[in-house]
Parts: structure tokens; sequence; C-alpha cells
């Protein structure tokens, strides 16, 4: 559908281009996070809410709630999880 393009083709229009500085980063170097790092993300922005929903489904059933609002309790119970998050985001890593 679209013809190929190599490296060398992408780096001589973007040298020509006005505003290469804008869209291109500074140092074309590829940045390294450390894999634990990587896997605490992971953990804090999917394991847990998962775990958080599992545990809220598992008590509205319990509860006898219906379908819908278990769904219902079970999306609201991100929110506060969420927000918590966000605000020590610079506390979890």
């Amino acid at each position: 559908m679209y013809p190929e393009m190599s490296t060398n083709d992408i780096t001589t229009g973007c040298s020509a281009c006005k505003l290469s500085n804008i869209c291109t980063p500074k140092d074309n170097k590829e940045k390294c996070v450390p894999r634990i790092v990587a896997l605490r993300a992971i953990m804090w922005a999917f394991g847990l809410p998962l775990l958080l929903m599992l545990v809220v489904m598992v008590i509205a059933t319990a509860k006898h709630c219906g379908e819908g609002l278990t769904a219902l309790l079970m999306l609201g119970s991100l929110i506060p999880y969420y927000i918590i998050l966000r605000l020590n985001r610079n506390n979890l890593l």
C-alpha cells in the first residue's frame, strides 16, 4: 500500500524539514527502564486493579447483588484506586 522507506530516507527527510527539532528527540538513544520498575508499574496499573475488581465481584455476588449493580460496583471501585494512585505517583516506584 505504502512504498517502503529506509531509515536513511526518513533521516534525510527530517533534516530537510523546518520543524524537525520539534518532532524528533534531541538524542536518538533508547531509554532503558530497569526491569523491576517496569514490573512494578504493570502491577500498579493492571494487577492490583484486577485483584480489586475480583474482590468486589466476590463480595457483591455473595451479598446477592444483581449483575448490573455488581458491574457498577466493580468499575466504581477503580475510581478511588486510580485517584489514590495518581496522588501517590511519586512514591510508588
